[in-house]
């Protein structure tokens, strides 16, 4: 993988390599990036789709999860994503919607996934053994959540000096050089 963290393009293109690695592969530092909610609640979530052509990302979650009743309170969020190998951070502000997972997507979802969209008792309900949950394949709990990226702060500190960058939707993400 080439970056150049020296160019405003380069460092905008970075950002895309990482987020369609994330999309196929699981150990891509972007599979797994923070959400940050409006609570203020902050948690991991899997990167499931990435469309630069659109700005938008797309993570799955439970129908009843904490974060689609701060996503309605809210519809803001901050992704953040972070690859330590050559120290990129990549900080995205999104309005964030939601809708039911379709049959297509929800076959697509290996078994293991789905009982983690789909269990009883509902997220965040105390338990005694994290075994005492009956799994309920319902695909109605399948949530799926699109960001629709708003800003895109990138910071490189993997030379000196720092590089940072700011990118805005509202200027076709066209990016300017700001101060780390």
């Amino acid at each position: 993988m080439t970056d150049d963290f020296r160019d405003l393009t380069g460092m905008l293109d970075a950002l895309w390599r990482r987020l369609d690695d994330g999309v196929r592969d699981a150990d891509a530092p972007a599979r797994t990036l923070a959400l940050a909610t409006d609570g203020p609640s902050v948690r991991l979530v899997i990167l499931r789709a990435a469309d630069r052509g659109t700005g938008e990302l797309t993570f799955y979650t439970h129908a009843h999860s904490a974060k689609i009743a701060e996503i309605n309170r809210n519809p803001q969020a901050e992704i953040l994503l972070w690859d330590p190998e050559v120290m990129f951070q990549a900080r995205l502000t999104a309005g964030v919607t939601q809708s039911s997972g379709s049959p297509e997507t929800w076959g697509n979802l290996t078994q293991g996934a789905r009982l983690n969209y789909a269990t009883d008792p509902l997220p965040g309900t105390p338990l005694s053994d994290p075994a005492d949950k009956t799994p309920r394949p319902d695909p109605g709990l399948l949530t799926v959540l699109t960001a629709t990226i708003e800003n895109i702060d990138l910071l490189h500190l993997g030379a000196l000096p720092h590089a940072r960058a700011r990118y805005a939707r509202d200027d076709g993400f066209s990016g300017t050089w700001i101060a780390p």
